[in-house]
């Protein structure tokens, strides 16, 4: 008898757990694309045997992983920031590149540059507003600021105003842009509009 009531609370408590489990799993959000792709490329690159692409895919996985446990964490939420970590990745390449090409060793910079085309392959493929578009919405969002604010004889156009709103109109366009490329849109517009001295 007792052993009954203890099964039939033992049930009821791991179909809980369960229904926990399975509610907390369809909240999180789905996992980027790249990450994705990256994880199907390890395990195509270990049946095949190709040792170079899953010491690159491996390297990358990690990188993405460190992210989320650096200080403060800086855990990848879409392919933008596995990009920003590629492109990290194909900076330090191109320094091993250009040190072994000092040393005269071209079997190590041969190596690289292999990885660096494998790194370019996955950055390639996460698709980016171009620069003179953003340059076109940095434009925008200053003559929208400019009439804006035009009543105020204080008003002095500053980066992190018009980076703010270019931020804003990349999202409701629905793209994504290379925050490298806002930057320099928005140093260039407000060089541009300083007030005479």
């Amino acid at each position: 008898m007792f052993g009954t009531r203890r099964l039939l609370v033992s049930r009821s408590l791991s179909r809980q757990l369960v229904r926990a489990y399975s509610e907390a799993a369809a909240a999180q959000p789905a996992p980027p694309a790249l990450l994705v792709a990256l994880r199907q490329d390890l395990k195509a690159a270990m049946k095949a045997k190709d040792k170079e692409k899953l010491n690159v895919v491996k390297a990358i996985l990690a990188e993405i992983s460190n992210a989320g446990m650096a200080q403060p964490p800086r855990p990848v939420k879409n392919d933008m920031d596995i990009l920003r970590i590629l492109q990290s990745m194909e900076k330090k390449h191109n320094v091993a590149i250009d040190s072994f090409k000092t040393a005269e060793r071209q079997d190590l910079v041969d190596k690289e540059q292999l990885q660096l085309d494998i790194v370019k392959g996955y950055a390639s493929s996460v698709e980016v507003m171009p620069a003179e578009r953003v340059t076109e919405l940095v434009a925008e969002v200053v003559e929208e600021l400019k009439g804006k604010y035009k009543q105020n004889k204080d008003f002095v156009l500053n980066m992190g105003m018009i980076i703010r709103d270019t931020n804003a109109r990349i999202a409701e366009l629905g793209g994504q842009a290379l925050s490298a490329d806002i930057a320099t849109a928005a140093r260039l517009a407000v060089l541009a509009n300083k007030p005479p001295q």
